[in-house]
C-alpha cells in the first residue's frame, strides 16, 4: 500500500496552493514571493504578497502572520484538523491517478 510519505512535497505543496487558489509561478520552483494562504491572520486581507514559497522543498512561510512550514503543516493548521486525520487522507490519496488526487 502506498504511504503518504510517498507523496512529493513540491507536488503536495503545488495541490495546497491550488486549493487555496493562491497564484504562483508553476516553472519556478524555488523561492518566490505569494499572497499568505491565510487571510484571516492578516487585518485587510493579503493584499501584497507577504509569503514565499518553494516547491522544490515543499516548504512555506508568511512573514506577516508566520504561518510556516511544509504542505503537511499548512494543512493541519488551516484546515483545523488533527495529523491521524491528514494522514489518514493522505495514505487514501496516495495510490490514485492524479486526476483523482484531490483534497
Amino acid at each position: 500500500m502506498s504511504s503518504a510519505f510517498n507523496v512529493d512535497k513540491g507536488d503536495l505543496m503545488e495541490r495546497v496552493l491550488d486549493r487555496y487558489q493562491v497564484r504562483y509561478n508553476r516553472s519556478n520552483t524555488r523561492w518566490q514571493k505569494v499572497s499568505c494562504l491565510n487571510d484571516a491572520m492578516h487585518a485587510h486581507g493579503d493584499r501584497n504578497p507577504s509569503a514565499s514559497v518553494n516547491i522544490t522543498e515543499g516548504k512555506y512561510k508568511c512573514f506577516g502572520c508566520d504561518l510556516y512550514g511544509d504542505a503537511f503543516d499548512i494543512m493541519l493548521e488551516l484546515e483545523q484538523t488533527k495529523a491521524p486525520d491528514v494522514l489518514k487522507a493522505l495514505d487514501m490519496k496516495a495510490g490514485e491517478s492524479e486526476s483523482e488526487w484531490l483534497f
